[in-house]
């Protein structure tokens, strides 16, 4: 394998698992709103998750959009 295959190969793993840790954190993202939504406690979707306060605050405001 020549330097520029080995490179190329390192960088497809490397794109592969961004793509996967994105994956992972837009489902987070979708199961904490859903839970949110139905009314499950803000700190054990929190922990549950692992999103930040920042990300849960981002949602709260779009569940509380929705009631209205």
């Amino acid at each position: 394998m020549t330097m520029a295959q080995a490179l190329r190969q390192e960088g497809r793993q490397e794109g592969i698992q961004e793509g996967i840790q994105k994956g992972k954190a837009e489902s987070a993202r979708t199961i904490a709103l859903q839970l949110l939504a139905n009314g499950v406690d803000r700190a054990i979707v929190k922990m549950s998750t692992g999103l930040s306060d920042a990300e849960m605050n981002a949602l709260m405001g779009r569940v509380n959009s929705a009631k209205n």
